[in-house]
């Protein structure tokens, strides 16, 4: 069912990103939001995992040479974008609004990603996945060899089913047109295609205690999944909260609030007052933390 307004992320990617939204004659938006806002669906979770890769292309060139002196992929943060919010086409999300979307993200990558053998770092990138909403408990990271806090780790005792949402499958279809308009690689688009695939087939995941204790424990024994994984959270965790800050408004948008302070910065004690207001904190946090080298609107 088409929505009469466009949600937010969808406008920022016309705007910013493309010349035409290609599923803007068969928007699933409300039924597959991107987010709750005090209970009510909003956004659109195309448009936001598409944002997220638009907003990680700006640095494709920086982060592959980074990536490949430490012998990342870049194919790998590709991986960790599309599916880091997957959790929330399931029907535990949407019907229960089961707030740790990240946790069934995190497992359903895992077992996809293992299943396709589109990575041979499945676990580091559910790893990352699993940990982009736990920056509130980094004191918690580092203190014991759990990614996530004990509420969290106690969240499958068993083996569990996650059950998809009815209807995935044109959501995840409207995705891969998104992606396939926005990449221009090749071999990206090989990637996306391959791992949407891959995604639409299966409507349900088993995964068991010891499965789901892998995801969450840090694996002090095997240092580099544990640096990869954490290399992958930073990266991911960046392009998420860009993209979404427009979930609310567009003008809320980092780039349109960057602009802004591109104007106040022509009065210098205009722009320390308003750096300094509780209204900007976040905001600024997010636009200053990582800016691309040449930034094009």
């Amino acid at each position: 069912m088409e929505r009469k307004v466009r949600p937010p992320e969808c406008i920022v990617l016309k705007e910013k990103f493309l010349k035409e939204i290609p599923c803007k004659n068969n928007c699933v938006a409300s039924n597959f939001p991107s987010v709750f806002l005090e209970g009510q669906p909003s956004g659109c979770w195309i448009a936001h995992t598409a944002l997220a890769l638009a907003e990680a292309l700006r640095f494709k060139c920086s982060i592959e040479k980074c990536f490949s002196e430490k012998k990342f992929l870049w194919k790998d943060l590709i991986l960790a974008i599309v599916l880091h919010d997957v959790g929330k086409l399931t029907r535990k999300y949407l019907e229960e609004k089961y707030a740790y979307h990240n946790v069934l993200s995190a497992a359903i990558a895992f077992k996809i990603l293992q299943s396709t053998q589109l990575s041979s770092d499945s676990l580091a990138i559910a790893k990352a996945i699993f940990l982009h909403h736990e920056y509130r408990h980094w004191k918690k990271v580092l203190s014991s060899d759990f990614f996530a806090p004990s509420h969290i780790g106690t969240t499958f005792t068993r083996e569990s089913s996650i059950y998809m949402k009815p209807g995935f499958e044109g959501a995840l279809l409207n995705l891969q047109q998104l992606l396939n308009e926005i990449l221009a690689d090749k071999s990206d688009k090989e990637t996306v295609n391959k791992l949407i695939e891959n995604l639409s087939r299966y409507k349900e995941y088993k995964i068991s205690t010891i499965e789901y204790n892998r995801i969450t424990r840090s694996s002090t024994n095997r240092f580099r999944i544990l640096v990869y994984s954490l290399a992958l959270y930073w990266f991911l965790q960046l392009f998420d909260n860009r993209a979404a800050s427009t979930r609310e408004s567009i003008d809320n948008y980092w780039f349109n609030t960057l602009l802004l302070l591109e104007n106040y910065s022509k009065k210098p004690c205009e722009l320390s007052e308003n750096i300094l207001k509780r209204g900007w904190s976040v905001s600024t946090r997010i636009m200053l933390s990582l800016l691309p080298k040449y930034i094009q609107g």
